[in-house]
C-alpha cells in the first residue's frame, strides 16, 4: 500500500490531521509528496524539515510553501530552488549565472533550456542571466544555452551572435552548426579543408569523432548552403552519406541517384523520408529482378487491345463528352446557334413551358443524411435514436457527445462494456451516468474509470474505495473530491498493513 499513500500525500483533499499522520509515517517518497500541499501550517513544515531532511527543504522551497524570509540568501542550492518565484528578488538568476560553483551554473543552464518559453519576452535580469551563461569558461555550461543560438541572436543582437561563433570547444561548434543561421559560419563548418581549429574538451576528446559530429551536425541544418554540402559529400563520399540523405533543402538528382546505389537501407530511407528529395529520383527497381509498382499491369489491357495505355501504375480516365459551355471555355467552336433574336431568359420560379414551379419539399428526418444538417449535440441525438447500439461507441467516444445522451448510453442494458468505460472516461459525463455504469458493469475496470473521472461524486469515490482493488483505490486516493471518511479508511488500512 505503499504507492497509496504516496498518491493520498499529493492530495489537495486532506485535512490537518491527515497530514500529520502521514508525517508521523516517515516514508520519505511519502514526505517529498507531502512538500508540494498548497496549506501547510509551521509546524507541519518543521515536522517536515526534521523527518526529510535536504530534499524536504528544497522540495518546499519550489512549491512555494517555504516562507520567502526562511530562505538563505547565501545558499545556491536554495536559491536555484526559488529562481522563478515571484517573491524572489529580480537579481537572483543573475547571482546564480555568476556563482563560483559551476554544478549550480550547469543545472542553471539546464533549467534555462528547458523552461523557459524563447517566444515571450524575457526580462533583462534574465536576459543578462543568459548572456553570462553563454560566455562562461567552462563549456559544459554555455553548450545548453548555444543549441538556441538563433533565438539568442534575435533577442541580444548580432554582438552576442559573434560571440558565440568565437567559441572553439568541440561542444560548442557542434551546439552551433546546428542551431546557427550564419551562412559564412556554416560554411566555414562545411568546407573541405576542415573548420576552424577545435578545442578539445572532456566532452568530445577525439578530434576526429568530434569533426564528424560536426559536420553531421551542420549538414542537419536546414539553414545549411546546398552547394557547400554537395562539396563535402564529394571530397568525404561515403563517409556522411547518411546524414546527406536526410538533407532538407535537396540535392542534385545525381548526388540522390549515388545515394541510392549504396544500396544501405538506412540511406535509402532517409531519401524516401526526405522532403527536399521528393520527385528528383525515379524509384529503385526491386531486389532479385522484380517488377516495379509503377509499371503497367501487363493484364490491365487485355479486353481492349487498341486501347492506349494510361500513365503508369493508373487506369485511363474517362472522357465526358464536352458540351456547348466546355467548347466556349475551351475555344472549340461548337454548333452554330439557329438564327434570330435570342429568348428572354427564364426566371428561376418557370418552368420550360412558363408554369410556376412548385415549391419544394423541406428535407424530412429520414433523408439518409438528413441528420448531418442538425446542430452537432442534435445531430448526435438523431444518430443514436436512427442506429442504436451499433453506434454507441463510436459517439460515446467524441468528446462533443452531449451529457444526455451519455446518460441514455450509460442506462441502456444493451450497452457494452466497452462503450460504458468510454462513457466513464468523458469529461461531460453526469453523475447519474456514472451511477449507471458502476451498477451496470460492476468491476475493477469500471471502478478504476470512475475513479479517474473529474466528476465522481464522494459516494461514488467511496464505493470505489470499498470494493478493494489495489489499481483502483490506488486512483481514488489521488482524486480530489474523495471524502475524509474514505480518506480515513484508506489509512487505516494502509498503515495497519
Amino acid at each position: 500500500m505503499h504507492d497509496v499513500l504516496q498518491s493520498l500525500a499529493g492530495n489537495p483533499a486532506l485535512l490537518p490531521e491527515h497530514i500529520d499522520t502521514l508525517i508521523a509515517h516517515g516514508d520519505p517518497g511519502v514526505l517529498s509528496a507531502l512538500c508540494d500541499q498548497p496549506e501547510l501550517t509551521p509546524g507541519q513544515l518543521d515536522a517536515l524539515l526534521a523527518a526529510g531532511g535536504r530534499e524536504a527543504f528544497l522540495r518546499l522551497i519550489t512549491s512555494g510553501a517555504m516562507p520567502r524570509e526562511r530562505i538563505p540568501g547565501d545558499d545556491p542550492q536554495a536559491l536555484l530552488a526559488a529562481v522563478d518565484r515571484p517573491d524572489m528578488p529580480g537579481d537572483t538568476i543573475l547571482r546564480l549565472a555568476t556563482c563560483q560553483d559551476a554544478d549550480v551554473r550547469r543545472a542553471l543552464a539546464q533549467y534555462v533550456l528547458h523552461h523557459y518559453d524563447w517566444n515571450e519576452t524575457l526580462t533583462d535580469d534574465r536576459l543578462a542571466a543568459i548572456l553570462a551563461l553563454t560566455q562562461d569558461p567552462d563549456c559544459s555550461v554555455a553548450t545548453p544555452i548555444l543549441w538556441v543560438a538563433e533565438d539568442l541572436t534575435e533577442d541580444f543582437g548580432e554582438p552576442h551572435g559573434l560571440h558565440a561563433r568565437a567559441r572553439t570547444e568541440a561542444c560548442a561548434r557542434i551546439a552551433l552548426a546546428s542551431s546557427t543561421g550564419d551562412e559564412p559560419l556554416l560554411r566555414a563548418m562545411l568546407a573541405t579543408d576542415g573548420p576552424p581549429a577545435l578545442t578539445p574538451c572532456p566532452h568530445h576528446p577525439d578530434p576526429d569523432a568530434a569533426l564528424y559530429e560536426l559536420r553531421h551536425a551542420a549538414i542537419g541544418n536546414w539553414r545549411a548552403p546546398a552547394d557547400a554540402v554537395e562539396h563535402l559529400l564529394d571530397a568525404t563520399w561515403p563517409a556522411l552519406a547518411a546524414p546527406a540523405a536526410g538533407y532538407w533543402n535537396g540535392l542534385s538528382a545525381e548526388t540522390y541517384h549515388r545515394l541510392l546505389a549504396l544500396d544501405e537501407p538506412g540511406v535509402t530511407g532517409r531519401v524516401a523520408m526526405n522532403r527536399g528529395g521528393a520527385g528528383r529520383t525515379d524509384p529503385p527497381p526491386l531486389r532479385g529482378g522484380g517488377r516495379p509498382l509503377a509499371q503497367p499491369c501487363p493484364q490491365q489491357h487485355r479486353h481492349h487491345p487498341d486501347r492506349p495505355a494510361g500513365p503508369p501504375g493508373r487506369h485511363r480516365p474517362r472522357r465526358r463528352r464536352p458540351t456547348r459551355r466546355h467548347r466556349r471555355h475551351a475555344g472549340v467552336a461548337g454548333p452554330p446557334r439557329p438564327p434570330g433574336p435570342r429568348a428572354p431568359p427564364r426566371s428561376p420560379h418557370l418552368s420550360r413551358l412558363g408554369r410556376p414551379r412548385p415549391a419544394r419539399r423541406p428535407r424530412s428526418l429520414g433523408g439518409l443524411r438528413s441528420h448531418l444538417l442538425l446542430p452537432r449535440p442534435a445531430r448526435y441525438r438523431e444518430a443514436a435514436r436512427r442506429y442504436g447500439p451499433p453506434k454507441y461507441d463510436a459517439l460515446a467516444g467524441r468528446s462533443a457527445c452531449p451529457p444526455d445522451l451519455l446518460l441514455a448510453i450509460a442506462r441502456d442494458p444493451a450497452t457494452p462494456l466497452g462503450v460504458a468505460l468510454l462513457v466513464a472516461w468523458h469529461d461531460h459525463a453526469p453523475a447519474p451516468a456514472l451511477d449507471a455504469c458502476l451498477r451496470n458493469h460492476p468491476g475493477p475496470d469500471m471502478d478504476d474509470a470512475v475513479a479517474t473521472n473529474p466528476a465522481a461524486t464522494p459516494d461514488q469515490l467511496r464505493q470505489v474505495v470499498r470494493s478493494g482493488d489495489p489499481h483502483a483505490v490506488r486512483t481514488a486516493a489521488e482524486h480530489p473530491n474523495l471524502p475524509p471518511d474514505a480518506i480515513d479508511l484508506l489509512l487505516t488500512i494502509a498503515l495497519t498493513r
